[in-house]
């Protein structure tokens, strides 16, 4: 006669001594009893722990299989029986990954599980690691394309903050190189520039309505000026932030450009 040999536990259990069934009944342990979640039990498992913890990137949803932690997700350390979302300001790219990826400068990550960073949206700037909002603003007299690094227009970075045109002036979150009317029917004109006030003129970088300041004596400022315009001969302006030249009364002329007087003939 030929002695019958033990058979194996079954996948997913472990069997200590004595175990004679395979049917398994829980905390009866004369049966298979089940591993311990997030960890391997090939068939003849003996612990509890069977063959060891799930590996780190990777989740196990039964005792038997390894499945990669899916994109914008995580799987730290070992034995995690389903995937961690990533959290706002960070993002996996990969299958596999232990640990989210911090939203790099320059970007957001807005909500939960995220596979790639969006680029700072325009007109605002995103100078920290981590960002799930942009919440800082181009600084005045300044416009922001997307992907800005900083707030500082002299930083080195390669995105940084673009000084405002001659002409127009830039409230603070300008998103882009453009005029547009900010009125009520245009919602987008909050974040564009604007036409420099008439009677004053604006240099490069200008913040505000009135710019560089009022235009000067002999000289007239159009709407959208970038600097005074001499008045020609025969006109004058006699006080600052003029608009247009004044002709000189009948009797009277300007012997030369940019006057604030008539001299009498």
């Amino acid at each position: 006669l030929v002695a019958e040999q033990p058979f194996p536990c079954p996948v997913g259990s472990w069997c200590r001594e004595g175990v004679s069934t395979d049917t398994p009944s829980l905390h009866n342990y004369s049966t298979p009893q089940p591993c311990f979640d997030g960890f391997f039990c090939p068939r003849g498992s003996t612990t509890p722990e069977g063959s060891g913890p799930c590996p780190t990137g990777y989740y196990c949803a039964s005792q038997t299989i390894a499945t990669p932690c899916p994109r914008g997700h995580y799987c730290p350390g070992v034995g995690n029986i389903e995937p961690v979302p990533c959290y706002p300001g960070s993002y996996a790219d990969s299958t596999g990954m232990a640990n989210c990826t911090l939203c790099e400068i320059g970007h957001v990550c807005h909500g939960w599980v995220r596979e790639l960073p969006d680029k700072c949206p325009a007109g605002m700037v995103c100078d920290s690691r981590g960002l799930s909002v942009a919440e800082k603003e181009c600084p005045p007299g300044y416009y922001c394309e997307e992907g800005t690094m900083t707030d500082d227009p002299s930083d080195a970075a390669t995105k940084r903050p673009v000084p405002c045109p001659p002409g127009v002036y830039c409230l603070g979150g300008v998103a882009v190189n453009a005029t547009i009317s900010w009125v009520p029917a245009r919602e987008d004109g909050k974040r564009a520039m604007q036409i420099c006030e008439e009677g004053y003129f604006c240099e490069s970088g200008s913040s505000s309505p009135s710019g560089s300041g009022p235009c000067f004596a002999g000289h007239h400022c159009p709407p959208g000026s970038p600097y005074p315009v001499q008045n020609p001969v025969g006109t004058f302006s006699a006080e600052t932030g003029g608009i247009n030249p004044t002709l000189c009364f009948p009797g009277f002329y300007t012997p030369a450009k940019a006057s604030s007087g008539c001299i009498s003939c």
